[in-house]
């Protein structure tokens, strides 16, 4: 199987959808996804695994190559979707900070481990 077919295939079962879903969800259609995963196609665009990596969280590298972590970042997510974190961030003393940032990590292990445990 191709690195491509195989990740994607991951991010299906991981994420419990179907390929009609995922292709309405990021705008493709059943055919294509379904020639990816049976590898009649055998990449996607890297326009299309940002995508991925913007909707579902998994690394657009990881998807196209296998490189890197499967997930992206979780405090790069977390900062994205809460604009004004970092500018918070800076006001608080170093202890604090070192707090907040300890906070985000263990809940961002504890989401991974949940996931795990969907499996």
């Amino acid at each position: 199987m191709s690195i491509v077919s195989d990740n994607l295939r991951t991010v299906l079962n991981e994420q419990n959808i179907s390929q009609t879903e995922f292709a309405k969800t990021v705008g493709i259609t059943f055919t294509y996804i379904n020639m990816i995963l049976n590898e009649r196609r055998c990449s996607i665009s890297r326009t299309l695994a940002l995508l991925i990596e913007e909707i579902y969280g998994y690394s657009a590298d990881w998807l196209l190559k296998g490189d890197g972590d499967k997930m992206k970042n979780c405090l790069d997510v977390y900062v994205k979707e809460n604009p004004h974190f970092l500018k918070n961030l800076e006001k608080l003393a170093p202890d604090e900070k070192k707090v907040a940032l300890d906070f985000i990590d263990n809940c961002c292990a504890h989401a991974e481990l949940a996931d795990l445990d969907r499996s």
